[in-house]
């Protein structure tokens, strides 16, 4: 089959150049109000009978350039350099006795001074638009004197009369009409502008601004050198602005693609992209410039063919002899039972560090309070295990007359060759721990630290046995405190004891990956998953009594789901179902069904590549005895770690297997070594393997009605 299909399509890419970066320079023009602020009487040198100026009023004018610098589309900095005048009058009416021939009258004498200031300085501004093209101007000017004139006089005002010389003539009614330059004006004066700015496009384009400004100046320091004369301003004007505008950079892209459609009988190619051929062209007036490029070419698809996808799994039942049942039926039947759990009194390290890892449960003092051992009735080993602190914090608060003492060790080998202060440190870490959380006195709480431990996992050159080393040891004179655990709890198990899975597939493309789910309802305990890709086993055994938590708790029957994904990308589901009957003891008790009472022990810790009990291990032997009745069946399964290799694993493992039932003593008795074929825990953590160096004893008795 072919089909060609043909697609065009345009992109059109603007990276216009941004005008707010653009400089912008021009010139503008003020005028202004200003205040004259004085305290002086006269000017040095220059007569005047004035009690003092205190200030006045007056107006000026700036005209300049400017040179505007943009930073960002609101913040930016302007440069003004300016001519600038300043003039303003100032009087002062004094009171006075005047004599009009022989009589005395009241009048006044007006005292004026008039003063103009040109100067050139620069004006360097930043500014901030806080709405478009209104902008809050800040900055300071320092302007040069260029001239600084002076005018004034003395009038009598309000009577007849007229001022008189040192010789008693009459010289008129003014004196002291003086001009000139200003004596000790300033050269340089400094002042601080605040202001508003607003800028208004005079054309299309945008380049010419017409920008109105409010500022005020304020004078730092005095016109006069020796006297206070100041000049504040508020100022209204106009600039003129230009923007040189760069052309407009445009990109264009035309893309015209003809797509081919072929069926084809292939999983993994799909597609293939044409090679291109290219042609670009420029574009230009005055405002733009666009760049066009022209993209053709020719795809091919290949349309996948519709492969068969069909499957189904089955399950039946497995017995403890690995016969099939004819049955896919299971019955879960709860039993009272007892566990002895040895403590492992390790607590293992990262490489190099102190730190106590976080899989180890850490409580805090509240938790601590409320922490009972009887909670781990229904953990795991390792799950008990990780508890291993606090049991032994709770032990102590329990025991307040025992002792503990802690070892850190190290692995010698890299950073902690020879590195005893990591050794301490960890010792310490469980010291605190105990302290800080179990309130335990520090006098009852021994650290040592040493090297290796005192029988080190070897060689010490393995990973396996680096880890292992690096751990610190806790040692009790009291038994009580690191005395396995004795949990009494209710066990369920499955019978059969192992479902098998039977799944098959017909994947014409061919198989890509699988995966088979099994659940049970209303319950978040049971959960089983297997995956894989490609090969597909013919059976998959989930042995239901190795995890007491995948256990089925209910009368629910377990849901089964086959997962399927072939080479081209199909997926399918195919569902199964496995019943479950379910019987209590309560159950058991009301319809007088035959009950029996399942105990578990282990054993440990067997040294490493060692089969010999220990003498830690004859209360548990003792215990078992006491425990045991006539028509008790006993199993016994020694197991070993992943260290060596698997014949060897398999005599060690009966070894100790057979220890125990020479210790036992007791004719329905049945050993078996697992070493080499089946590892309890995960041998990638030292814990695990510790574990593994074990004796699994199961004694059930049956419970008379």
């Amino acid at each position: 089959m072919f089909a060609v299909m043909v697609l065009a399509g345009t992109m059109s890419i603007n990276a216009q150049t941004e005008n707010w970066k653009t400089l912008k320079y021009g010139i503008f023009g003020e005028f202004g109000i200003d205040q004259h602020i004085a305290d002086f009487n006269k000017l040095q040198e220059i007569p005047n009978c004035c009690p003092k100026f205190t200030g006045g009023s007056g107006t000026g004018v700036s005209i300049g350039g400017l040179f505007d610098i943009p930073f960002t589309p609101n913040v930016g900095l302007i440069f003004r350099g300016s001519y600038t005048s300043f003039w303003g009058s100032m009087e002062s009416i004094e009171p006075t006795t005047v004599i009009s021939g022989n009589t005395l009258q009241d009048g006044s004498f007006k005292h004026e001074l008039n003063g103009l200031f040109t100067k050139i300085g620069v004006d360097p501004l930043l500014y901030y638009s806080i709405i478009p093209n209104l902008k809050v101007n800040l900055g300071a000017r320092l302007a040069m004197k260029v001239a600084s004139t002076y005018d004034q006089k003395e009038t009598i005002v309000g009577s007849t009369g007229s001022f008189v010389d040192t010789n008693g003539n009459e010289v008129g009614r003014v004196r002291n009409n003086l001009a000139g330059d200003i004596p000790n004006a300033a050269g340089l004066t400094l002042y601080g502008m605040l202001g508003l700015s607003y800028d208004m496009p005079m054309n299309s384009r945008k380049t010419l601004l017409l920008e109105s400004t409010v500022f005020y100046y304020y004078d730092v320091n005095s016109m006069v050198s020796d006297v206070s004369w100041k000049v504040n301003s508020l100022r209204f004007g106009i600039a003129i602005k230009y923007s040189p505008v760069n052309k407009t950079k445009m990109y264009e892209e035309i893309r015209k693609v003809d797509t081919a459609h072929i069926q084809k009988n292939i999983i993994t190619l799909s597609y293939s992209k044409g090679i291109e051929k290219t042609k670009t062209e420029i574009q230009s007036d005055d405002l733009t410039e666009t760049t066009i490029t022209y993209v053709q070419r020719t795809d091919t698809v290949f349309t996948q063919k519709v492969f068969a996808l069909d499957g189904s799994i089955k399950v039946v039942g497995v017995d403890s002899l690995r016969n099939e049942t004819s049955s896919a039926g299971f019955t879960v039947e709860e039993f009272t039972s007892n566990r002895i759990l040895p403590l492992l009194p390790y607590i293992f390290f990262d490489d190099n560090s102190s730190v106590i890892p976080s899989k180890y449960i850490s409580l805090n003092n509240i938790q601590a309070q409320r922490y009972s051992v009887k909670s781990l009735a229904k953990s795991e080993t390792l799950e008990a295990y990780y508890n291993l602190l606090n049991i032994v914090g709770k032990r102590m608060q329990d025991n307040p007359t025992a002792t503990l003492k802690i070892i850190g060790c190290n692995s010698g080998i890299g950073a902690e060759l020879s590195n005893k202060t990591v050794s301490t440190d960890r010792a310490a870490a469980v010291k605190s721990y105990l302290q800080d959380v179990w309130k335990v006195a520090e006098s009852r709480l021994d650290i040592e630290s040493r090297d290796t431990p005192g029988t080190p996992s070897t060689p010490l050159n393995e990973p396996d046995k680096i880890a292992e080393n690096r751990r610190v040891e806790l040692y009790s004179s009291n038994y009580e405190i690191l005395e396995p655990l004795d949990l009494s709890d209710t066990l369920r198990v499955a019978n059969p004891p192992i479902a098998r899975f039977k799944p098959a597939v017909n994947a014409e493309a061919g198989l890509k990956e699988w995966v088979i789910k099994a659940s049970q309802k209303n319950t978040s305990t049971l959960n089983f998953e297997k995956n894989g890709q490609t090969n597909l086993p013919s059976a998959i055994d989930w042995m239901m009594n190795e995890n007491r938590h995948s256990i089925p708790s209910l009368d629910n029957q377990i849901e089964v789901s086959f997962q399927v994904r072939d080479m081209s990308g199909q997926s399918k589901v195919f569902s199964s179902s496995i019943p479950v009957s379910y019987i209590s003891i309560n159950k058991k008790r009301q319809e007088r069904i035959q009950d029996k009472e399942i105990n578990r022990y282990n054993l440990i810790l067997f040294e490493f590549s060692k089969y010999e009990l220990k003498p830690s291990d004859a209360k548990i032997i003792d215990i078992i005895k006491k425990n045991l009745q006539p028509n008790s069946i006993i199993s016994i399964t020694g197991y070993t770690d992943r260290a060596g290799d698997a014949l060897r694993n398999a005599k060690l493992s009966q070894n100790r297997a057979n220890e125990v039932k020479e210790a036992l003593n007791h004719p329905n008795t049945t050993v078996v070594g697992a070493g080499g074929k089946i590892f309890l825990y995960n041998n990638d953590i030292p814990e695990g393997r510790f574990y593994c160096r074990t004796v699994d004893i199961l004694v059930e008795t049956p419970v008379k009605q």
